[in-house]
This record gives structure tokens, sequence and C-alpha cells, in this order.
């Protein structure tokens, strides 16, 4: 079965593609993309290549075509999640905190290789495993959390050139971060590392465009998270946390009060 199919046919016999997809073992019928005489059939694990596509091309530092895979991807993950015939469907993935299981898939092997005397963004796209199969609860959040970093990153790199392209994409960034937060399904606690992620990557840009008072009181709220963490002895967790702390550490001793 092909990820994506294309499929010449009379408008009138529609349900031979219904037909072809369920026979190469499609779990729903998937919406219909007319491109000229073609239709192409966009399934879950195509959503899966293109996310992990754009994560590819953020590695190299080719934001524009990071933008247009997760752009891309979301889209067409929208159209069909909400054409599919069964819209509960999960994740393969039935851990707790699945979000943070897909941000680990990212992680590097040794943390303590991190750079910890520079801000710190987290700049790693969330992959998804192969074996998804289209959970909103998983793809949504992901799916648009890849768009904003890859935004992010981009504003980042051209925040020194003299038109103001590198300001709309810290604020796009920023809005997207805010609705992958509110993507989540479930309680905040079950994806710490997520949550960690996205109100860091918010603080910094608006570090970066000069609003200190609301960088400071993100990085407040998570010092203040991480202090649950260590009270609660949640050690597996902390230990993704190392770069993290080298912005909230500062916000650590300047929120202190004098002696």
């Amino acid at each position: 079965w092909h990820k994506i199919l294309c499929v010449r046919i009379q408008q009138k016999n529609v349900e031979t593609v219904h037909i072809l997809v369920h026979r190469c073992g499609s779990n729903s019928i998937p919406k219909l993309y007319r491109l000229n005489s073609y239709y192409l059939i966009m399934t879950f694990q195509a959503i899966v290549d293109l996310n992990n596509q754009a994560i590819a091309t953020l590695q190299q530092q080719d934001f524009s075509n990071a933008i247009a895979s997760s752009s891309s991807a979301l889209k067409h993950y929208e159209a069909l999640h909400s054409t599919a015939s069964d819209k509960n469907q999960q994740c393969s993935l039935h851990a707790k905190d699945c979000v943070d299981q897909c941000m680990l898939l990212s992680q590097p092997k040794n943390n303590n290789e991190q750079n910890t005397t520079q801000p710190f963004i987290y700049d790693l796209g969330i992959p998804l495993p192969p074996t998804a199969t289209g959970g909103a609860a998983v793809f949504t959040p992901i799916l648009i959390f890849n768009l904003a970093l890859a935004h992010h990153l981009c504003g980042e790199r051209h925040q020194h050139d003299t038109n103001n392209n590198s300001k709309k994409m810290l604020l796009k960034a920023k809005h997207l971060y805010r609705l992958a937060h509110q993507a989540l399904d479930n309680d905040d606690s079950d994806n710490v590392l997520f949550l960690f992620a996205v109100i860091n990557n918010i603080a910094m840009i608006d570090r970066n465009l000069g609003n200190t008072t609301q960088s400071d009181d993100c990085f407040e709220y998570l010092m203040s998270l991480f202090m649950v963490l260590v009270d609660r002895g949640c050690s597996v967790r902390l230990r993704e946390m190392n770069g993290f702390l080298v912005n909230l550490l500062p916000s650590a001793v300047d929120s202190a009060p004098a002696a």
C-alpha cells in the first residue's frame, strides 16, 4: 500500500477509491483531494512521514522547507481526521503521557553535552512513531508544536534583518505554541516535558521581543513547576530538564528576596 495513492477515475466512480483503500489496509475512508483529474489519498502514515521530514529539515536548518512540511502535515491531518469514520481512535502509544514519550524519541543520548552558557531554546522537533494511527491527543499538539518551532527558529535566524519578517515569525510561533498547549487532551501533569518546552520557548520569544515581564512570569511558573517535581521525587522527568535550568536558575536568583 503506497502511503500516498493517486488514482485517475471519474467523479461517478469515487466509491472505487474507497474499495481500493480498504483492500490496501487503511483503517478509515480518507478524504479525497482533487488534483486535476487525479484524486490524492493522504493516509495517516503519509502525515507521519511529512512530520518527520519536517524534523529532518529542521536539523539541517532549512527552516522554509520545515515550515512547508509541517504546515502540510497539519493541514492534511485536520482534513483527514475530520472525515475519519472513527473520530475517537487513539494513537497506538498507550502510555498516559504519550506526547512526552514521543519527545523522548528525539532526546540526545547524553543530555550533559548541552551548552550551559547560552539561553536555552528547546529546538528538537517531536517525531511521530511509525505505528501512530491518528489519535488527536497525540497528533494535534505535536504537529502544531513542530510548526511553531520552525517559525521560531526561522525568526531567530533572521532577527538581525532590517525587515520585519523576524518579528512576524516570532509572533506566529508564539501563537502556535499557545495552540499546541491548548490542544493537549489531558492534564498538563501528564506531559510535563511538553509543557516545559512550550512555555520555555514562549518565554524566549517574549525575551527576544523585549517583553521582559511576560518572559519572567513564564520562567517563574516553570521554576515553581520544577520545584514541585523535586518535591515529588520525579527523578526520571528531572533528567530531561537540564537544558531548561539554564533559563530557570537566573530567574530564581532574580526573584529571590534580598538578604
